[in-house]
């Protein structure tokens, strides 16, 4: 998308991890991507994939696989340039 204008940046928080969780890394990471998504929004902000990668140690690669596999799921992910309506 385009580049974003100085008073279109919204700071957002987000919850990168939570205590005990015990599925397989990719599970966790999906639903850290779908939290983290919504967290944001509730903000009014939308991440890039370039953000939840460097958010999550990962590539945009992995994260880009991450959405395809939870969109294949039913699981609609907002990120900049691709809103959920």
């Amino acid at each position: 998308g385009r580049p974003l204008q100085d008073d279109e940046l919204v700071e957002v928080r987000v919850t990168l991890s939570v205590p005990g969780e015990e599925r397989p890394p990719s599970d966790r990471r999906r639903e850290a991507i779908v939290r983290i998504a919504e967290q944001a929004e509730q903000q009014g902000g939308a991440l890039t994939v370039r953000d939840l990668a460097s958010l999550l140690d990962v590539s945009p690669a992995t994260i880009r696989r991450d959405l395809a596999a939870l969109r294949d799921d039913g699981v609609a992910v907002a990120t900049r340039g691709r809103r959920v309506g």
